[in-house]
């Protein structure tokens, strides 16, 4: 039995770098990219992108990886608060940084013709829209606040959402696609409905 333990204790021995007890499971990751990123650090869009990217935890070990590509990415307004892009898909695998700057644990990926959308807390105020064509997306992720797991393809996409990051109200309404939740999480009370067309 004693040999059992310190078997066991050396297993459980954190490496450097590894996560272990006392140390977030989701906690914040810089990214290390290489090509150019879809949108600059003050929200505006950079035009036409690639990049590959690996996701760092505060010690430095790689804890997921990002890809992705759009040919026409960009803003609508001089305020850089409606944003479009076209021909665009990206992928997810391990850890990674949301755009909502969360740690997101799974598998994501996404692939559009074209979207054009405008986030809350923008020129609207709380009120934010998005509309898409011919869209798709699968996720298997789970961050601090939310778990999802699923996917969708859409012809024809649209929402409008009214609130904050804390608290949401999201409309939305997408015609001769298909979706599918197998299981999704949220622990913070949020209302949504769809509009099945």
């Amino acid at each position: 039995m004693g040999d059992l333990l310190i078997t066991y204790a050396r297993l459980m021995r954190p490496r450097s770098g590894e996560p272990h007890m006392g140390q977030s499971f989701f906690e914040s990751l810089m990214p290390s990219t290489a090509g150019k990123s879809p949108i600059r650090a003050d929200g505006i869009g950079t035009g036409p992108y690639g990049f590959a990217a690996a996701h760092r935890d505060p010690l430095g070990s790689t804890r997921g990886f990002s890809a992705g590509f759009g040919l026409l990415n960009g803003n609508l307004d001089t305020a850089g608060t409606t944003q479009a892009a076209a021909l665009s898909g990206g992928v997810h695998w391990g850890g990674w940084r949301g755009q909502d700057g969360k740690t997101n644990i799974g598998l994501g990926a996404d692939a559009s013709l074209a979207k054009v959308g405008m986030p809350g807390g923008g020129a609207l105020g709380p009120f934010g829209w998005d509309i898409g064509v011919l869209t798709a997306n699968a996720a298997g992720a789970a961050n601090d606040s939310t778990a999802q797991l699923g996917a969708q393809a859409n012809i024809l996409e649209g929402s409008a959402t009214l609130g904050n990051k804390e608290h949401s109200l999201r409309l939305g309404g997408h015609g001769n696609g298909g979706a599918g939740a197998l299981w999704r999480r949220r622990p913070r009370p949020r209302a949504r409905a769809w509009l099945w067309l």
